[in-house]
C-alpha cells in the first residue's frame, strides 16, 4: 500500500474513525483491478481512505457521499496529496435525501455501501438500477459486532440494526441477486452480483 495511504488508514484508525479494514481494502482494490469500473459509488466517505485504494487501484470517477463536513475536508486533503482529488466528487450530506441526485443518468461498475446500517437496502436498490452490466455491490460490516451471524438473540440495544441486517442480507441473497457473504472478513463483507434487472 502507498505510503501516505497507510499513514491515513493509522492515522484514521488511532482516531477511532470508522475505515475499512485491511481485508476490505485488500478485497476493494482486488474487485476495482478486475472489474476495471469506469465510474464508482461510495457511501460513506470518512476521511477518504477507502475511495483512496479504489481510485488508486483503476482509471475510475468516484462519487462519494458524508454527512461529516469535516471528514470530506480531511478526505480532500488526502485525494490531493496522492494525486487523484480530480477523479473523485464528495457530497455533502444524508445518503437518503442525496441519492437520487448523484446518481441521475449514471452507471457504475462499483458500488461500496458503507454508510448507515438503517439505510442498506434502500442504498442497495437505488443502486441495483444504476448497476454496470458485471459489476457488483459490496456491503462492509455486514456482520455488525458478530451479532448478525446465525440467528441468536442480539442485546436490546442493537437489536433492530441485527434484525434489519439479517433480513438485508436474506433479501440480496435471493434471486435476482447472487451474493457472496464472507464473515470471516472484516466486520463481515457481502458482494452482490446482479444477474438480471
Amino acid at each position: 500500500m502507498n505510503e501516505v495511504l497507510k499513514g491515513a488508514f493509522e492515522r484514521a484508525r488511532a482516531a477511532f474513525i470508522p475505515v475499512c479494514d485491511n481485508e476490505c481494502a485488500a478485497l476493494l482494490e482486488e474487485l476495482c483491478r478486475r472489474i476495471k469500473p469506469r465510474r464508482v459509488l461510495e457511501i460513506g466517505t470518512a476521511v477518504g481512505c477507502s475511495s483512496s485504494v479504489m481510485a488508486l487501484a483503476c482509471d475510475c470517477e468516484l462519487d462519494t457521499v458524508d454527512v461529516d463536513g469535516a471528514r470530506i475536508e480531511e478526505a480532500h486533503k488526502l485525494w490531493r496529496d496522492l494525486g487523484i482529488e480530480g477523479r473523485i466528487h464528495a457530497y455533502l450530506g444524508d445518503v437518503r435525501q442525496l441519492l437520487f441526485r448523484i446518481t441521475e443518468g449514471k452507471k457504475y461498475g462499483i458500488v461500496f455501501i458503507d454508510g448507515p446500517k438503517s439505510a442498506y437496502k434502500s442504498i442497495f436498490l437505488h443502486a441495483a438500477e444504476h448497476l454496470e452490466e458485471g459489476g457488483v455491490i459490496i456491503s462492509d460490516d455486514v456482520g455488525y459486532l458478530g451479532l448478525v451471524k446465525g440467528n441468536g438473540y442480539p442485546p436490546h440495544k442493537h437489536r433492530t440494526i441485527v434484525y434489519n441486517m439479517r433480513s438485508y442480507l436474506e433479501y440480496i441473497s435471493q434471486p435476482p441477486y447472487e451474493t457472496k457473504i464472507m464473515w470471516d472478513k472484516g466486520g463481515g463483507i457481502a458482494v452482490t452480483e446482479v444477474k438480471e434487472v
